[in-house]
């Protein structure tokens, strides 16, 4: 997937929906699951609770940004993104330059939450894409579907993300969207330290891995830093050892969070993510 981020220009499309949501998410290797210490607005969609305002802001490589603005009351809420991919230059057939385009999407997205038993959730949203390349555009629909099992100091959770289809195609085909499915587990292994791990399967892409810990020092700052096997095809070289990594950290002052991120990439920099979050 980070492939396609990276050549994300040669294909105008929907793989952008298989970005992580906001800088806890990017900080765990996609994790779905919420985190003990707090609630928040996650692409597992039977996690949503509490009422909060969170914005969330990515400065991806290669003038890629993504932004978005959620609100949650309670088990129900919505989320308006998105996404451009920069200036792109236009080439003639003939090698000559035409100009400069770009690619942009705005998604809003509804979801749902309910408690169906004492330890089970489940969840869904529903999303309406709209997305311009040059002079095309498209419409879509899409579909996640979510559940959590929440014994005692553990969760454990299913998703089913980006079922949709497009309304009309760029040019001749229809895009198709960045199918995905992810089992997550996590355990409270202290009372301030927290350890994740997931499968993930996105589209044609193999089963990918991660691992997270996430830590609570005085619920004032919270460190995480995760593994996944998701850019093992980015790395050059034996010194890429960072590659596989992710980190982040929070400051939390009621009733604010402000949360960031970074991944890195080898030999061509390092994603950056914030999110600053207004909890009630």
């Amino acid at each position: 997937m980070f492939a396609i981020v990276i050549f994300l220009w040669a294909s105008a499309g929907f793989e952008w929906l298989a970005l992580p949501t906001n800088a806890r998410e990017a900080a765990l290797a996609y994790s779905a699951l919420p985190s003990p210490f707090f609630p928040g607005f996650i692409s597992n969609p039977a996690g949503s609770a509490g009422d909060l305002i969170n914005i969330n802001y990515t400065n991806y490589l290669a003038g890629i940004q993504y932004g978005s603005l959620s609100y949650l009351k309670s088990s129900y809420g919505g989320n308006l993104s998105y996404f451009t991919s920069g200036q792109i230059k236009k080439m003639s057939e003939t090698g000559e330059s035409l100009g400069y385009f770009s690619l942009s999407s705005f998604l809003l997205t509804l979801t749902a939450a309910k408690k169906v038993l004492p330890l089970i959730s489940i969840g869904s949203n529903l999303k309406l894409l709209y997305t311009t390349c040059d002079t095309f555009h498209v419409t879509g629909i899409g579909f996640d579907l979510g559940g959590i099992l929440s014994p005692p100091r553990a969760k454990l959770g299913f998703l089913l993300k980006n079922l949709g289809f497009a309304f009309n195609p760029f040019s001749q085909e229809k895009d198709k969207f960045p199918l995905t499915i992810r089992l997550d587990g996590s355990y409270l292994i202290f009372n301030n330290l927290e350890i994740s791990s997931g499968l993930e399967k996105f589209s044609t892409y193999p089963i990918t891995f991660n691992l997270g810990l996430e830590g609570n020092i005085k619920d004032l700052l919270f460190l995480r830093a995760s593994y996944s096997s998701l850019k093992n095809d980015l790395k050059i070289s034996g010194s890429d050892l960072l590659a596989n990594f992710a980190f982040g950290l929070s400051l939390k002052k009621s009733p604010l969070r402000l949360d960031y991120s970074f991944s890195p990439f080898p030999n061509l920099g390092n994603t950056h993510f914030f999110s600053l979050t207004f909890t009630r």
